[in-house]
């Protein structure tokens, strides 16, 4: 009985890590095509305007920012990569899309486009959004 649950243990983490592998497979790609041009980058400018918002609201209660700049970078950056990984779900993964059950092309990642926007909710760092709310 121990044998039969590791196997399948081992085998559930072979398809999260084949599952990991296709995924950044599909966001580098992404990445590349945005870096010649093929696709555009994602709209960060709720993330951005939110990011201010939440320095000014910080400074005015006396919080000192420090090295808000290097911050604001990883948090852009992060956002950023959340998005995409948004887009490459909605496209490649979610039942009822073009590219869903479909082999790999290309020609799949210009229905990306509409996906690549920054929600407030992927550009507000959790634990301030619980605070936020309450």
């Amino acid at each position: 009985m121990a044998t039969g649950q590791s196997e399948a243990r081992e085998r559930a983490r072979e398809v999260v890590f084949e599952n990991l592998k296709v995924e950044q497979f599909l966001v580098a790609t992404y990445n590349k095509l945005v870096a010649v041009k093929a696709l555009p980058e994602p709209n960060m400018e709720i993330a951005c305007a939110l990011w201010h918002r939440i320095i000014g609201e910080l400074g005015a209660r006396g919080v000192a920012a420090h090295n808000e700049a290097r911050a604001f970078i990883r948090l852009n950056v992060f956002a950023r990569t959340l998005v995409v990984m948004h887009a490459v779900e909605m496209v490649f993964h979610t039942p009822g899309q073009e590219a869903w059950g479909q082999a790999f092309d290309f020609i799949h990642f210009k229905r990306l486009s509409p996906y690549l926007v920054c929600s407030e909710e992927v550009s507000v760092p959790p634990r301030a959004a619980r605070r936020r709310r309450s």
